[in-house]
């Protein structure tokens, strides 16, 4: 994650994200295909407990437990490892005591909200501006999209506007003439 700055990330809503799919596994099912945790993650530690809470939902049960948890981590000596590191299944109930299942959908735009920003920053776009904005916090993911998509429409039709081309209306008399 070098080159990106500290204000393109909102940990926070990611423990709220990482929490509610452990107090509802469900949610994978709608939004798990969605999520690519190499980006949509700036914290190591919820990208750690997503992609665990992935594959024992995938692969090993559909609803977390400390019992199916610590199972699972104990099968690995370096997941275990990092699992200590980040605190464990008490980390995990704090997350789940946070998280409402309910306000779900509104993580998930907000994690992919800054996904996008990051790799925008990451790209070369200086993303500031869209950070500062009053209405920042309103801005759903492809709003962003928009926004930048539309300056970038704006710079290609200045900068390569061809001097073969015509303006619409330029013989408009001679159309109404006929």
């Amino acid at each position: 994650w070098r080159g990106i700055s500290d204000n393109v990330t909102n940990v926070q809503n990611e423990f709220l994200f990482v929490g509610a799919i452990y107090k509802d596994p469900d949610l994978f099912v709608e939004h798990g295909q969605y999520v690519r945790s190499k980006y949509d993650f700036y914290d190591d530690a919820t990208r750690f407990f997503y992609e665990m809470a992935e594959v024992i939902y995938q692969k090993r049960s559909q609803k977390f437990t400390e019992t199916v948890v610590n199972l699972f981590v104990t099968e690995d000596q370096e997941r275990l490892k990092s699992y200590k590191q980040y605190g464990g299944w008490k980390t995990i109930v704090t997350w789940m005591d946070m998280a409402l299942a309910e306000d779900f959908k509104n993580y998930y735009d907000v994690l992919k909200k800054y996904s996008l920003l990051r790799e925008y920053q990451r790209n070369g776009y200086d993303v500031d501006k869209i950070l500062s904005h009053k209405k920042f916090e309103l801005f759903s993911p492809e709003d962003i999209y928009r926004m930048i998509r539309g300056k970038v429409d704006r710079i290609q039709t200045v900068i390569l506007t061809s001097s073969e081309g015509e303006i619409l209306n330029s013989r408009i008399q001679e159309t109404i003439n006929k």
